[in-house]
């Protein structure tokens, strides 16, 4: 079989001002299947054609966006307040393009007090609390009768809170 794939990527990191900066990317994917026969798909359908498909696990759009600002607290000290997203769109888990992960929209915050040798932070992941996959795909399940088919797949991880401290050496 063959495929065509074709994409952009754009990514920026600006600092607004010497306290503020912006991060943020962007990803177009064009991932199809130009000439492919599945077995797969020629026991669910009767035709093994996936040409025109797209390819699993690509999704068509991708990107972040990240917003940082710090602050000065005395001589030695900063705090730095952080807020990131992070966005992945629907992708399909095999070739028959029957079944797809809806997409994802993650956001996640922290809080650090930082200075030259010791860094401490709250954090918060998955902020809001989102469910679903994170990752999935069909794999040949040679113990069942039938169509030997089967799914394998990655939940998010639950929102997560905690504290990190580092030290520079």
């Amino acid at each position: 079989g063959s495929s065509r794939i074709r994409g952009l990527e754009i990514e920026t990191d600006l600092a607004v001002t010497p306290r503020l900066r912006l991060e943020g990317s962007f990803a177009y994917t064009d991932a199809k299947y130009t000439s492919f026969d599945s077995v797969y798909i020629e026991q669910v359908t009767g035709n093994p054609d996936a040409s025109g498909h797209r390819a699993p696990r690509f999704p068509k759009y991708q990107g972040s966006f990240g917003v940082s600002h710090m602050t000065p607290v005395g001589q030695d000290w900063s705090i730095i307040a952080r807020a990131d997203m992070s966005y992945v769109g629907r992708r399909y888990t095999d070739e028959s393009n029957l079944a797809w992960m809806r997409e994802n929209l993650l956001v996640n915050a922290r809080l650090s007090a930082e200075s030259d040798k010791l860094r401490v932070s709250l954090f918060v992941e998955n902020l809001f609390n989102r469910q679903g996959f994170s990752a999935a795909q069909r794999y040949r399940d040679m113990t069942a009768g039938g169509i030997p088919f089967a799914f394998a797949y990655t939940l998010l991880t639950p929102r997560r809170a905690g504290i990190t401290a580092s030290v520079k050496f």
